[in-house]
């Protein structure tokens, strides 16, 4: 698992989809307003004539005004004015159906004609199943087309039969029950994907918190071998006014790396070669250690700062180690540092007494914790390399070159 906190973090749970499906919505809900209305202002003008002045002009005002309304609102993609609009207008839309046997003045005009509001049942009843939740947008649904199947049968609805009505009715409402059931099971889909990547979203982020976790466990594992007990170790054996000194130095150094715990750049600082080299060559001079620093590569390399962190940890590490067991007499000391393009390799080398590898201890906490965990905890490796009388040579990698996947997208490790 790549447990890359730049990228986890970006992965907040949201409502993504179910919000992109309500744009969707709206906006095909907006397209159907413009359809609808357009089909029934010439009937609405044709039956003027048979229509009561006065309150008929108004819910035909308030009719198309809230259609269009609903259209803006829905094209514009504004989901919240869009349901305010489509509540508004399914019962605008009610209330001029329960109104119209007195709405028209003449009766006789409207016999073997159909009333204008039947054009508008299939919008009005969409608009319905999306502004209304979906028990009220079923009660709606059903008893819209009842109460026009009513009307309908009525002189001022045209007088037809009542299964002549019904057939009628019964368009508008299959229609409706059918942009309803679309409009659910849109909802439900993207309710599930939604929760389904918050459940993701929420596993990724344990996942990336334990491994933070044992990240931060073996990195107060390595500051209190490094510059805890290492300073202890030092001071016990410190026979000499060179050894006291470097004791000293190195207690100095233990005392700001405990203080600077706590104080770390944020995970996603990339730092450059320069300001590498600076703090690795600041820390040396404060420890007393003669070290001679190569770096080569391009000038804006630049590395995240958990690999710094740990490069630096573990090569100070390796000094550390070179100047207590490199044995006496003047030892040469060389770190090089080569940046290449998504990596880096330090080599720390010394020209002391050198050690057999194959008899040293396996469990030996300056190697294993403070040089080898470190390293292959960020993703990359650690090589040691020395025999009696040639040497040490500590070799470090980032990234590992046998996994090309941290190669491709390095992994940035969290350090409080």
């Amino acid at each position: 698992m790549d447990l890359d906190p730049a990228r986890w973090r970006t992965l907040e749970p949201t409502n993504r989809s179910a919000a992109r499906v309500e744009r969707i919505l709206a906006r095909f809900l907006g397209a159907l307003c413009i359809v609808f209305t357009a089909q029934t202002v010439p009937y609405t003008v044709a039956e003027h004539a048979a229509a009561r002045p006065g309150w008929s002009w108004v819910l035909v005002v308030l009719t198309f005004g809230t259609l269009a309304g609903l259209t803006v609102a829905g094209l514009l993609g504004r989901v919240g004015a869009t349901r305010r609009w489509a509540q508004a207008g399914s019962l605008v839309y009610l209330v001029l159906l329960l109104a119209w046997p007195i709405l028209v003045g003449d009766p006789a005009g409207m016999l073997g004609r159909m009333p204008w509001p039947w054009y508008l049942c299939s919008v009005l009843l969409a608009a319905a199943s999306f502004g209304f939740r979906l028990r009220w947008a079923i009660v709606f649904i059903v008893a819209t087309p009842a109460v026009f199947v009513a009307v309908r049968s009525t002189p001022p609805g045209g007088g037809v039969t009542v299964p002549h009505a019904l057939v009628d009715a019964g368009y508008a409402f299959v229609l409706g029950a059918a942009v309803l059931l679309l409009m659910t099971m849109l909802r439900r889909v993207a309710a599930a994907v939604d929760l389904a990547h918050a459940t993701a979203t929420a596993k990724y982020t344990a996942a990336v918190r334990a491994h933070e976790h044992e990240v931060e466990r073996v990195q107060v594992d390595s500051i209190l071998h490094d510059s805890v007990l290492t300073t202890f170790i030092t001071a016990s054996r410190a026979d000499t006014a060179a050894d006291r000194q470097f004791a000293v130095a190195m207690a100095t150094h233990a005392l700001s790396e405990v203080v600077a715990t706590h104080a770390l750049p944020g995970v996603e600082t990339l730092v450059t070669i320069d300001a590498l080299r600076g703090r690795f060559e600041d820390a040396c001079r404060e420890l007393g250690i003669d070290v001679e620093v190569t770096t080569t590569g391009p000038s804006e390399h630049r590395l995240p700062v958990a690999v710094v962190e740990t490069f630096i940890g573990a090569a100070l590490q390796a000094l550390t180690n070179s100047v207590q067991h490199a044995g006496p007499g003047p030892v040469a000391r060389q770190v090089f540092a080569e940046f290449r393009a998504g990596g880096v390799v330090v080599t720390i080398r010394d020209d002391g007494v050198g050690f057999d590898t194959e008899t040293m201890t396996p469990g030996r906490l300056g190697v294993r914790v403070s040089i080898v965990e470190r390293i292959r905890n960020i993703g990359g490796v650690a090589e040691i390399s020395s025999r009696p009388g040639e040497g040490t040579t500590v070799r470090l990698v980032w990234p590992d070159p046998d996994r090309p996947a941290l190669r491709a997208e390095p992994v940035r490790l969290p350090l409080d």
